[in-house]
């Protein structure tokens, strides 16, 4: 058997979402002093967390597809369409872009074969449709966030760290299920 001393995408994850306490650090350390227009910064500060959590989560697909594609083709020998693979893998992760439950399943057909894997989130926490609208709630604050400066959800310390652990919640489940599958 062979040793595979490489972090998980799963564990290079959670190091990301370590890094958002620092904004939330911020907040803390705003909220001791008198701070001028403190009300402005905190929003701020929450809808960074919020762009920052979702560009974590895309990129954990993203290195998820490549560590897995990697392992099946380390474990395949060298083929003649290597390279065509290769450039059709890298072309699906440059088209890749927001990171809901039907562009991650098309992404994981498209690159591995894997058909509908974010089935995995069906849990006894949460139902998969349960999981997907949760998801888009965030992915939708993060859009308009980007688009129009401000979201309509009410961020707060408190929402946004609940929102880092669903993700993280489906981060594992994802992982879970991509390590059962022998592409």
């Amino acid at each position: 058997m062979k040793l595979d001393l490489r972090k998980s995408s799963l564990q290079l994850f959670s190091r990301q979402l370590v890094r958002l306490k620092y904004v939330q650090h911020i907040q803390n350390d705003l909220d001791k002093e008198n701070t001028h227009k403190f009300s402005h910064k905190i929003n701020y500060l929450n809808q960074t967390y919020v762009f920052h959590l979702v560009a974590y989560w895309q990129d954990f697909i993203e290195s998820l597809v490549k560590r897995k594609f990697s392992d099946i083709k380390s474990g395949s020998g060298e083929h003649v369409l290597d390279d065509v693979l290769n450039l059709h893998v890298d072309n699906q992760l440059k088209r890749f872009n927001t990171p809901n439950t039907e562009n991650i399943d098309q992404l994981f057909k498209d690159t591995l074969g894997l058909i509908k894997i974010t089935n995995s989130w069906e849990t006894a926490e949460f139902s998969k449709s349960e999981a997907k609208k949760y998801l888009e709630q965030i992915l939708n604050s993060r859009h308009q966030i980007a688009h129009k400066g401000s979201t309509s959800k009410e961020l707060s310390y408190a929402s946004n760290f609940d929102d880092m652990n669903f993700i993280f919640k489906l981060a594992v489940l994802l992982q879970s299920a991509v390590d059962k599958h022998d592409v």
